[in-house]
């Protein structure tokens, strides 16, 4: 017997269209993908808008269900790279994000900048 799929909701913080709510991930997809953005899933519409209000606070154990990613766009040529993510607790990221801002760096070349920086003889 096949397991019935819950439906979910898809609230979009940051992302091409912020502060929305979707019902797919194709679409959320669609939305946050090769762009800075924040969304988190919800089983029910209600708990979707509390977060986009700010009334929902995210534990620190569900940290984890909060994707914020810097996905850039490759060119199809650019094959060589690989593409990793980080989870870092929301003070650390705005902490990063801002030192980012004031060097002008966008947060994944900063990142990079830091890992051959770091690797390097």
């Amino acid at each position: 017997m096949k397991k019935k799929k819950l439906k979910k909701y898809y609230a979009i913080k940051e992302g091409r269209k912020s502060n929305l709510i979707v019902e797919s991930w194709k679409e959320c997809e669609e939305l946050t993908q090769g762009c800075k953005s924040v969304f988190k899933s919800f089983t029910t519409r209600e708990e979707a808008e509390s977060y986009l209000r700010g009334e929902q606070t995210v534990p620190k154990a569900d940290q984890t269900n909060i994707e914020r990613s810097q996905n850039k766009v490759r060119p199809k040529n650019n094959k060589s790279g690989k593409c990793i993510s980080v989870i870092l607790d929301n003070s650390t990221y705005i902490k990063f994000a801002k030192k980012c801002s004031d060097f002008q760096v966008e947060e994944d070349r900063m990142i990079s900048m830091l890992i051959n920086e770091w690797i390097s003889d």
